[in-house]
């Protein structure tokens, strides 16, 4: 979860060693390879399709209770 400079190179990374990596990103256009969910619209969806969750999100009032 996020897809800023952090999650992208992490996203990007577990993809190119075989992971069905896959992305979410609280605002879009994150521009990397991997299936991209975007915005609490698609958060549900993101959550039912991950096995693992790598969560790289900056601690704001927007992302403190995100579960």
């Amino acid at each position: 979860m996020g897809l800023g400079v952090l999650g992208r190179s992490c996203a990007a990374a577990l993809a190119g060693i075989g992971f069905n990596a896959i992305g979410w990103s609280r605002s879009g256009n994150p521009n990397i390879p991997v299936q991209t969910y975007i915005g609490a619209a698609d958060l549900d969806e993101f959550r039912r399709r991950a096995d693992i969750i790598v969560l790289l999100l900056p601690l704001t009032s927007a992302t403190e209770h995100l579960q």
